[in-house]
């Protein structure tokens, strides 16, 4: 059965993870933020609701104040990431 649900790369949420840790945050935080466990970002390639990546950009922004962070964090990527 084909879901509605639209589903992005586990790969995108472990690099804001790791972006956002690097700025200071919580792991932990951040995942409960993000309604994320470890388990779903373990393989780079499962698919994640893309629902919950909003969830934790929510979470970064109301802790990072900080008009540029979504350029900061969309420089440090590559085209294939």
């Amino acid at each position: 059965m084909k879901s509605d649900v639209a589903k992005g790369l586990a790969r995108h949420q472990r690099r804001l993870v790791a972006e956002a840790e690097a700025l200071g945050l919580d792991r932990e935080q951040l995942l409960e933020a993000g309604g994320l466990t470890e388990a779903e970002l373990a393989d780079p390639d499962a698919r994640i609701p893309v629902v919950k990546r909003w969830r934790l950009w929510g979470y970064i922004s109301k802790q990072v104040e900080d008009p540029d962070l979504v350029l900061r964090f969309g420089s440090t990527l590559g085209v294939r990431q």
